[in-house]
């Protein structure tokens, strides 16, 4: 198999990983591939890199971290050098979403992803102009679970989003605008209230149909961030929909450790 093979196969499998009726015949593949890594990474183009990283974190979050699984990260880690300056603003936030994820692994092997995070950050705010909504949303994700604070970077975040928050697309803002919003204030950033306003404003009328961690994670980044108590009145919104659901203070609380992880408790 080839680099784009090896890649492509390794990511296929991370997406149906999902659906637990096929993992278990899937991830039978993964030593095999795991072999072959190291031979075709030298060969991988910037995307190659990005998907097959991006594969490793998301198998570990569908329950299926292993060894195997991390051992091919030295590898992978130390393609990117290589291929950074290549890399676009998807690709780069699809590593960076995946080292936050991969974070709370203790193994050296992902010390060495996690290494890459200066360059990476560099390179995301570089790109950042031409970055979606759900990119700047999950690279801030993943920094947040990296505890990893970019003071320039986060506030060409914020200035960025504040700026065109109020013209995104309905379901982009109430999936991106929650994980990013929590990602803020994990990071304790600063200088956010002309954001805090622009987010109010935009989700206000789409509570009622928001998701209940996305739900959640609004409120527990409001308590966090609006600390002059400008936004009451939609914290009071947000309070009223959390009451109307059943949703409870240790609901919006645990939010902040993320989608995946709030699911997993049973929510």
């Amino acid at each position: 198999m080839d680099a784009q093979s090896v890649a492509n196969v390794l990511y296929a499998i991370a997406k149906a990983s999902a659906d637990s009726t096929h993992t278990e015949a899937l991830l039978r593949l993964l030593p095999g591939l795991a072999t072959r890594i190291p031979f075709v990474t030298s060969r991988m183009k910037a995307q190659e890199v990005a998907n097959a990283i991006w594969a490793v974190a998301k198998l570990a979050i569908n329950g299926s971290e292993s060894e195997v699984l991390l051992g091919l990260l030295p590898a992978l880690a130390g393609t990117i050098p290589e291929v950074i300056s290549e890399m676009n603003a998807q690709a780069v936030a699809n590593v960076i979403w995946a080292t936050g994820q991969l974070s709370g692994d203790e193994s050296r092997m992902v010390d060495e992803l996690h290494a890459m995070l200066p360059s990476l950050v560099a390179r995301a705010e570089v790109l950042l102009p031409a970055a979606t909504p759900q990119e700047i949303a999950n690279t801030c994700w993943g920094l947040a679970l990296s505890h990893y604070h970019d003071a320039g970077y986060l506030q060409a975040v914020i200035q960025r989003v504040a700026e065109e928050a109020g013209q995104w697309k309905p379901r982009g803002a109430e999936m991106d605008l929650p994980s990013l919003l929590c990602a803020l204030a994990r990071l304790e950033a600063s200088q956010h209230e002309d954001l805090l306003g622009v987010v109010a404003q935009k989700l206000s009328p789409m509570l009622a149909a928001m998701n209940s961690w996305g739900l959640c994670a609004l409120a527990w980044s409001y308590q966090e961030l609006d600390l002059n108590d400008d936004h009451l009145a939609f914290r009071q919104t947000l309070d009223e929909e959390l009451s109307r659901r059943g949703l409870s203070e240790r609901d919006v609380d645990s939010s902040r450790l993320g989608p995946e992880r709030w699911r997993r408790d049973g929510r």
